[in-house]
């Protein structure tokens, strides 16, 4: 499409972003929101596509492809400060000495293999829900009322994990975890050249291994050595509980925080007399644990928190 053209799909898509009914969605939510106004008004946009203030004889496939390229280009331009903020906040402590002495995560090597991979769609679905845990705090939030309580959160973290941390580093050890969570949906490649995705594998246990070690090859060979604990802690964070009962407890809370994320707008006003967003969203989700494979005592505190907090 020569550069006419493609100036007047940024126009178009500029416009179509500054829709008052998209304008409040968080980032992931509004991305899907714009691909299925594509979905639904194919036909439509087709026949305005073809007028001569558009892309007069421009096959659609060409038009389409430059839709989603311009999609693309608006994404990572939006989501590149998010990453950079959340990056700086995450590593703005040094806590990889807790777990492998002389070692410690390269912020800008990090920040370039996270841009790198937002052009996946599928990582950078999972990406972003990371981005607003780690920006809106949720960890900050909750984990200082959990350390104080010293209740199942803290016997998972602590005891059964064994993370000797302070309550503020411990906040910074999730954060950071929480940012190889996407790494689940990078693409690698198996000696014998066939792309893989390791969220695809997880119950098969030969398939999961082999596809994990690739995964984190991959992450070290970019990064250096990352520690384990870390690794782990993100990777596993989309297992089901009763699919892997040894699964650490950080992964078992950072997987609950993503999903919470997933369902989280923070330009929605609580209703005067309703239920704080927090404590509705764990009250259903804990009654529902079984089915999404979360651990339903971690449920049952973090509602626990958000009711005594009005969060």
């Amino acid at each position: 499409m020569n550069p006419e053209y493609q100036k007047r799909m940024q126009n178009f898509l500029q416009k179509l972003w500054s829709n008052p009914n998209l304008s409040s969605l968080p980032l992931d939510k509004k991305e899907n929101q714009v691909l299925i106004f594509l979905r639904d008004n194919r036909p439509r946009l087709q026949q305005v596509f073809a007028q001569p203030d558009y892309f007069p004889g421009v096959p659609w496939e060409e038009v389409l492809r430059s839709f989603l390229n311009e999609m693309l280009n608006k994404m990572e331009e939006v989501a590149k400060p998010l990453i950079l903020q959340a990056v700086e906040k995450a590593l703005s402590v040094d806590i990889t000495h807790y777990f492998l002495q002389k070692s410690t995560i390269d912020k800008e090597k990090l920040i370039d293999l996270l841009l790198h991979n937002l052009k996946d769609k599928g990582f950078r679905a999972q990406l972003l829900p990371v981005l607003n845990l780690i920006l809106y705090g949720y960890f900050d939030k909750y984990i200082p009322e959990a350390m104080e309580r010293r209740k199942y959160i803290f016997n998972e973290l602590v005891r059964h994990d064994r993370l000797n941390l302070t309550t503020e580093d411990m906040v910074y050890y999730l954060n950071l975890a929480s940012l190889f969570r996407p790494f689940n949906y990078m693409p690698v490649t198996t000696p014998s050249g066939k792309k893989v995705i390791r969220a695809r594998n997880i119950t098969d246990v030969k398939a999961k291994e082999e596809s994990t070690n690739l995964v984190k090859a991959e992450i070290r060979g970019h990064l250096g050595p990352v520690p384990e604990t870390i690794l782990e802690a993100g990777l596993q964070s989309i297992e089901a509980k009763d699919e892997n009962p040894d699964i650490s407890g950080s992964a078992k809370l950072i997987g609950i925080m993503v999903l919470r994320m997933n369902d989280f707008n923070p330009n929605i006003k609580q209703d005067r007399g309703a239920e704080s967003a927090d404590k509705s969203w764990f009250h259903i989700t804990r009654r529902n644990a079984k089915v999404y494979g979360l651990d339903p005592d971690l449920l049952d505190e973090l509602y626990q928190i958000a009711s005594e907090r009005g969060w």
